[in-house]
């Protein structure tokens, strides 16, 4: 505005002039998305979700084999010194108190290391029987991504009819097949967890029980030596 009329302004009484308005342009944040692009985002979550339940799978199955591979271990060292210690008679005493002590804790291991072996062991297993509970009956592209489900589908047909499948999917199909196959594999995922688990809290109580029985092995042994 040009200092004359605001000066005018001023003489008229006004007081300060009345500015122009301002156009204010909104800016919007997010833009929403197309069709195309929410089923892009739907996807890969789908497969990521996917992948990442795949690799929480086989961390259980590696910690399930280390479980295995630490009862042997342990069940390794223990059976040499206990052998030397029951092939010792027990005298009268202390000596007869930790013989039954190391007696107890020895059959404590081996009843606790085997149940430890048992749910390791069986964490480390597909259980293929809880599929049956994913899929609805009107998903065209079952059985393309569970091998389970594509053995079961196309064993008849083979390569050829997992390809027509494959052609004849649509992509929403294409998602709820991933939603099927990441249920199954999220109930395996469970079961497994559950199993080291249970396998985990009884190898506390093992390694408890290996060691009473390695330290009464070695009290007995230098008792009778010393006797």
């Amino acid at each position: 505005m040009a200092k004359g009329s605001v000066k005018e302004a001023k003489k008229n009484g006004g007081g300060d002039p009345e500015l122009p308005p301002v156009a204010v342009e909104t800016v919007e944040t997010e833009s929403p998305l197309t069709a195309r692009e929410l089923y892009r985002l739907q996807y890969d979550f789908a497969v990521h979700a996917y992948h990442d339940t795949q690799e929480l799978i086989r961390f259980m199955d590696q910690k399930a084999s280390f479980l295995v591979a630490s009862v042997g271990i342990l069940s390794a060292a223990i059976s040499s010194i206990a052998f030397k210690a029951f092939d010792i008679k027990p005298g009268s005493g202390w000596s007869f108190c930790i013989y039954l002590i190391t007696a107890t804790s020895l059959v404590s291991y081996m009843i606790v290391a085997i149940v430890a072996i048992a749910h390791a062991v069986h964490a480390c297993q597909v259980t293929s029987g809880r599929r049956k509970q994913h899929t609805a009956s009107n998903n065209r592209a079952r059985g393309l991504i569970y091998a389970q489900d594509i053995i079961d589908h196309c064993e008849d047909g083979g390569v050829d009819c997992y390809a027509a499948q494959l052609q004849a999917a649509q992509p929403q199909h294409l998602l709820h097949e991933y939603a099927n196959s990441l249920y199954v594999i999220a109930k395996i995922l469970v079961d497994k967890q559950h199993h080291v688990n249970v396998a985990i809290r009884l190898f506390y109580w093992l390694v408890a029980f290996w060691a009473s029985s390695i330290i009464g092995s070695i009290l007995l042994i230098i008792l009778t030596h010393k006797g």
